[in-house]
């Protein structure tokens, strides 16, 4: 084994069983985000309006199950140097066939903004709802509030708030969540 390899081994090793388990996740009914595939609008601060449009799709078999999914995406995004909006959606299907099996289907809407408040500070919002589509299930909103503070190319601050609300959560609805995050870019 060449010894430029031993650390793509490495990581590889530490990676696959992250991406399995979090296949599996996306598989489950109800699961907190759905697609696998990701998608999003190019961003270019010209004031027009790009789109993105995705689809995938899963299939797994084994001798006692079997599991499978599709999924939609589409998502439209219009930037300025002082503002970026972005609209989406995206479903899920998923069913699994053997000992315990089940189907279910899930949407997500979202809207987020950011506005350039003063220099390199920016404002940001994102609200996100994801609807109940059978009986028995309650509406999900999540409405994300923050600011993002650039202190250089390779490094952001961002201080936010999170409100949720979920019929059948099991944290009280109105506790906000405060949220902290250092972004950081390697070149």
């Amino acid at each position: 084994m060449p010894p430029w390899s031993r650390p793509l081994v490495a990581c590889a090793a530490v990676a696959l069983p992250m991406l399995a388990s979090a296949q599996v996740a996306m598989l489950r009914p109800g699961a907190a985000g759905p697609g696998p595939a990701s998608i999003a609008a190019a961003l270019k601060p010209d004031g027009q309006m790009r789109y993105a449009l995705g689809a995938g799709a899963s299939y797994s078999s084994s001798t006692g199950a079997n599991a499978a999914s599709v999924n939609f995406g589409a998502e439209s995004a219009v930037a300025t140097t002082d503002a970026r909006w972005r609209f989406g959606g995206r479903a899920l299907w998923t069913r699994t066939v053997g000992e315990t099996g089940s189907e279910g289907m899930t949407v997500l809407l979202t809207q987020e903004s950011q506005h350039r408040w003063r220099g390199r500070t920016w404002l940001r919002e994102k609200f996100s709802v994801l609807p109940g589509l059978r009986a028995g299930e309650s509406m999900r909103t999540t409405l994300e509030t923050g600011l993002a503070i650039v202190a250089s190319p390779f490094c952001r601050i961002d201080l936010g708030v999170l409100q949720r609300y979920d019929g059948y959560a099991a944290a009280k609805n109105g506790d906000p969540e405060f949220v902290t995050a250092i972004n950081l870019r390697l070149p």
